[in-house]
């Protein structure tokens, strides 16, 4: 986040995500699943509108998986 406190995309956050691999192995008494990075992706405008309360976002990680998925891209 910026000085501003204002979400920019490019900005990296801290959430609590399961990935698609994962969400059968969190239960319903365990949360959403492990803290990790995700990086904003939508537009500075919509991020801050307030008539649109959501921000597109993506879960990023260094973890190679066995299986690549279809929503899946690796980066080098």
């Amino acid at each position: 986040m910026n000085p501003r406190g204002r979400i920019q995309r490019g900005d990296v956050f801290i959430a609590a995500y399961a990935f698609p691999h994962e969400r059968g192995a969190v239960s319903a008494g365990s949360g959403l699943g492990k803290e990790r990075p995700i990086l904003i992706l939508q537009n500075d405008e919509d991020n801050n509108n307030q008539r649109y309360p959501l921000v597109l976002a993506v879960p990023i990680t260094t973890q190679k998986i066995k299986r690549v998925y279809e929503q899946d891209i690796l980066l080098p």
